[in-house]
Protein backbone atom coordinates (compact mmCIF):
# COMPACT_ATOMS: atom_id res chain seq x y z
CA UNK A 1 0.00 0.00 0.00
CA UNK A 2 1.08 3.29 -0.90
CA UNK A 3 1.71 6.47 1.39
CA UNK A 4 -0.72 8.27 -0.46
CA UNK A 5 -3.54 5.47 -0.10
CA UNK A 6 -2.66 4.72 3.66
CA UNK A 7 -2.88 8.65 4.12
CA UNK A 8 -6.55 8.59 2.37
CA UNK A 9 -7.83 5.69 4.43
CA UNK A 10 -7.02 7.01 7.15
CA UNK A 11 -8.70 9.88 6.83
CA UNK A 12 -11.83 8.46 5.65
CA UNK A 13 -12.33 6.25 8.09
CA UNK A 14 -11.90 9.29 10.54
CA UNK A 15 -14.10 11.47 8.84
CA UNK A 16 -16.33 8.05 8.79
CA UNK A 17 -16.03 8.03 12.41
CA UNK A 18 -16.25 11.58 13.90
CA UNK A 19 -19.62 11.57 11.37
CA UNK A 20 -20.88 8.49 13.03
CA UNK A 21 -20.75 10.02 16.65
CA UNK A 22 -22.26 13.77 15.45
CA UNK A 23 -25.48 11.12 14.10
CA UNK A 24 -25.18 9.33 17.45
CA UNK A 25 -25.00 12.73 19.87
CA UNK A 26 -28.16 14.57 17.84
CA UNK A 27 -30.17 11.37 18.14
CA UNK A 28 -29.14 11.59 21.62
CA UNK A 29 -30.33 15.15 22.35
CA UNK A 30 -33.13 15.17 19.65
CA UNK A 31 -36.05 14.38 22.45
CA UNK A 32 -34.67 17.71 24.22
CA UNK A 33 -34.04 19.67 20.95
CA UNK A 34 -37.50 18.69 19.81
CA UNK A 35 -39.09 20.25 23.26
CA UNK A 36 -37.24 23.02 23.41
CA UNK A 37 -37.60 24.36 19.47
CA UNK A 38 -40.84 22.71 19.01
CA UNK A 39 -40.22 20.65 15.34
CA UNK A 40 -42.36 18.73 13.88
CA UNK A 41 -41.28 14.98 13.08
CA UNK A 42 -40.32 16.18 9.76
CA UNK A 43 -38.29 19.31 10.36
CA UNK A 44 -36.41 17.34 12.80
CA UNK A 45 -35.65 14.14 11.35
Amino acid sequence: MTPTVRIGATGFGLIAVCYGFARFAFGLFLPQIDGEFDFGSTLSG
